[in-house]
């Protein structure tokens, strides 16, 4: 259940940054976003998309300026990034 999958995202947290501190764990299935700044956050945050499918798990993250955009895998992997930017 819920709580046996909020364990296994501890634990991989916890290997992949130990002084990571995370005070919340975002589920999805079949997340597809719009383009946002992440304005509540207070650092970086990591994501991964995780199961068996054939089509996505590509992040897009905006640059420093409009127009530079940054694809990052997700797929099968775990990724830090910056959304607040």
């Amino acid at each position: 259940g819920y709580s046996d999958l909020l364990a296994l995202l501890e634990d991989l947290l916890a290997w992949a940054d130990t002084s990571y501190g995370c005070n919340r764990i975002g589920v999805t299935k079949d997340f597809q976003g719009s383009p946002h700044i992440d304005s509540s956050d207070v650092s970086f945050q990591y994501v991964a998309s995780l199961g068996d499918f054939d089509v996505g798990g590509q992040l897009c993250v905006e640059g420093q300026r409009p127009d530079e955009v940054y694809v990052v895998e997700t797929r099968g992997r775990l990724a830090r990034i910056d959304g607040r930017f």
